[in-house]
This record gives structure tokens, sequence and C-alpha cells, in this order.
């Protein structure tokens, strides 16, 4: 069962996406902030992680260069799940693999997105490497 980190402040959205990704089969692991999560890494062992931007104690961006700078999770992908189309395009420069507007998105796009940045992943570990 993949794993997910599920990072976002508000606690209705958070259960609710939690809750659908459950149920499509993923083991989610959520934290209300940045620190939170940072400090949960090890634990959760995410294999993909959901990350809202704005955040107390740790923001989105800032846990994303924070990750990326990391030699262990450093790889792990990020799907950003954000209000602010704007801050989500800064993360996808600095390393987010895309992101989803909350106003704009249906949990089976989430699924299909995530399901989707997974199979890359994987894809990713399994190529031979370039001579």
């Amino acid at each position: 069962m993949p794993r997910i980190m599920l990072l976002e402040d508000d606690a209705t959205f958070r259960d609710l996406v939690a809750t659908a990704m459950r149920r499509a089969g993923y083991d989610v692991h959520a934290a209300p902030d940045g620190q939170a999560g940072w400090d949960n890494l090890d634990k959760a062992a995410p294999e993909l992680i959901l990350l809202d931007l704005a955040m107390p104690r740790m923001d989105g961006l800032s846990f994303l260069r924070r990750l990326r700078a990391h030699e262990k999770w450093g790889s792990v992908p990020v799907l950003v799940i954000s209000a602010n189309s704007s801050a989500a395009e800064i993360a996808v420069t600095q390393g987010a693999q895309g992101y989803l507007l909350k106003s704009r998105f249906s949990m089976p796009e989430l699924q299909d997105n995530v399901r989707d940045i997974l199979h890359a992943a994987e894809a990713r570990k399994t190529r031979p490497a370039a001579a």
C-alpha cells in the first residue's frame, strides 16, 4: 500500500482528502503544518507528499526547499494542493511535480494525479542508468 504524507492546516479539508485517499488504497499520514510533517518524515516514510503552501509553523515552500535539500527525502515526489496558483507555480519551479487548485479539483482528479506521479517515480527507480 503506497504511503502518502498529507500536510494541510485546515482540519476539515485534511480529513476529506485523507479519507478519499485511504478509500483509494493509500496509507495516509496527515499533519497540520510543515514542521509537524518534517518531524514525522522518518515515521511516515512517504512515497509521495501532498502539500498545502499556506500553513503555520513551516509553510509549504519552506518545507519543499528543506525537503529537496535533504539527502534521504530529497527525491520524494510532491503534489501541491493550494488556493494560490502563483505560489503553486513557484513550488513547481522548486521541485514539486505539479499542483491542483483547491477550488478547482475533484477527488478522482487528485487520485489520478497521485497514481500518475507514483507510477512515474517508480519508473525512474527501475530505469537502468545511462552508460
